[in-house]
């Protein structure tokens, strides 16, 4: 399942509210719910505020899907753009308030990654679990 969001802020929260309707229909355990949304919410994220989906009129879009029947996907696709880091990746400021959102998609998921260029990336996790 795929869906387009505006290249807004405030469409994170809509982002949460499509992947916990989809999720509350598989039975997802809570614990994983919790893990999935923060992840998605931090990927999300990540496409309005590091990439061109964040200009006037662009968009992200958000797949789901259930994988062999034991995993859960979660991919933010966006428009590209430099992604442009002041600092080296995987260092972040200790006192910054930003700059942890993928060393938590990695802690919290299975599996975790990013392909594509400043055309457009895909940033994507997998969530172990088994529906009910």
């Amino acid at each position: 399942m795929c869906r387009t969001f505006p290249g807004r802020p405030a469409q994170v929260t809509a982002v949460r509210s499509f992947l916990l309707q989809h999720l509350t229909s598989l039975h997802c355990p809570d614990g994983a719910l919790d893990d999935i949304l923060v992840c998605a919410s931090e990927l999300a994220t990540n496409a309005v505020l590091h990439s061109h989906s964040g200009n006037p009129g662009e968009h992200f879009d958000v797949e789901i899907a259930l994988r062999a029947g034991e995993s859960i996907y979660v991919a933010v696709r966006d428009s590209g753009g430099p992604w442009a880091r002041p600092r080296a990746a995987g260092t972040p400021d200790e006192d910054a308030e930003c700059g942890r959102g993928l060393q938590v998609v990695a802690a919290l998921s299975a599996d975790t990654g990013i392909t594509g260029d400043a055309s457009g990336r895909t940033a994507w996790f997998l969530s172990q679990w088994k529906p009910v």
